[in-house]
């Protein structure tokens, strides 16, 4: 879950990349759950 992923990294835009790396997690799913936009999700994302 994405709880998981989160706990193993100190910075949120780590476990972002790190969470859609996975292939198991859409844009709106990790914005839904850090409470961010999509955009800020693509932005964090494409770097």
């Amino acid at each position: 879950a994405l709880a998981k992923i989160a706990a193993k990294y100190h910075e949120r835009n780590d476990a972002i990349y790190a969470a859609y790396a996975t292939g198991a997690y859409s844009y709106r799913e990790i914005a839904e759950y850090y409470g961010l936009h999509l955009a800020t999700v693509g932005r964090i994302i494409r770097g």
